[in-house]
């Protein structure tokens, strides 16, 4: 029987998502200091969504990517951009570990915090993807930043 294996993913996508409910994931935008949130800023064609998805499988790596597009393109058609980040659980803050240890072999968990960014920006792209990641993974795995 194959082990467990653990998987984090850092997605990008190119709309705010939905869950299977039909609610909008929450949005933390990374901007820099010129910018405002406002309606115009949400209306940028060049913001760009980060996301991190859990999975807990037997599967290897290839067809554990495959699954994780299966299940987001059956709840949503905008596309998906998948960056395996690590598969050692010692990697994977506690909570998000708790959360994958909790669940059943073959879930597949789509976290519903999303970093929006600006894709032209490359201060936003950095400061996004080092959010999202100091969430996700513990600090001194942070190699990113």
């Amino acid at each position: 029987m194959k082990d467990t294996i653990y998987n984090l993913y850092l997605c990008k996508t190119n709309g705010i998502p939905k869950d299977k409910n039909g609610e909008e994931f929450e949005v933390v935008y990374c901007i820099e200091e010129d910018k405002e949130i406002s309606t115009e800023l949400e209306q940028n064609p060049n913001l760009r969504y980060l996301l991190i998805v859990l999975q807990k499988t037997k599967a290897d790596l290839i067809t554990g990517m495959r699954n994780v597009e299966t299940e987001w393109n059956s709840f949503t058609d905008l596309t998906l951009e998948i960056e395996h980040i690590t598969n050692d659980l010692k990697k994977i803050t506690r909570n998000f570990r708790e959360l994958l240890l909790d669940n059943e072999t073959e879930s597949i968990i789509f976290k519903s915090q999303v970093v929006s960014f600006d894709e032209k920006s490359i201060t936003e792209q950095k400061e996004a993807r080092k959010l999202i990641l100091g969430v996700s993974t513990k600090s001194k795995w942070n190699f990113w930043n």
